[in-house]
């Protein structure tokens, strides 16, 4: 079993907030460790998603693993990015 098709989410506007989430990481870890679900790191990113020129940027960390910052999500075959333009998953379906 594995633990590696969530998604946590959190809307960030302050850096208390980038601390909660990152919290939310650490606990979701260790739910995955207490009911023996094997996490992946390499397929977790961080998907910024803001309409604003300069969103406030953060890294975060699951267990020792940095997580990427990208620019676009492929979920449920539909690609996300990080405008909400859908414009690279109009490209990928054509």
């Amino acid at each position: 079993m594995y633990g590696d098709d969530r998604k946590l989410f959190r809307e960030i506007k302050t850096l208390d907030e980038v601390t909660q989430l990152q919290s939310d990481i650490i606990i979701f870890s260790s739910w995955c460790d207490k009911w023996q679900l094997k996490i992946k790191t390499n397929k977790y990113t961080i998907l910024t998603i803001s309409l604003k020129k300069r969103p406030l940027q953060s890294s975060y960390h699951l267990n020792t693993t940095l997580l990427a910052n990208v620019s676009s999500h492929k979920d449920l075959d539909i690609l996300i990015d990080s405008k909400l333009t859908f414009e690279d998953n109009v490209t990928y379906v054509y």
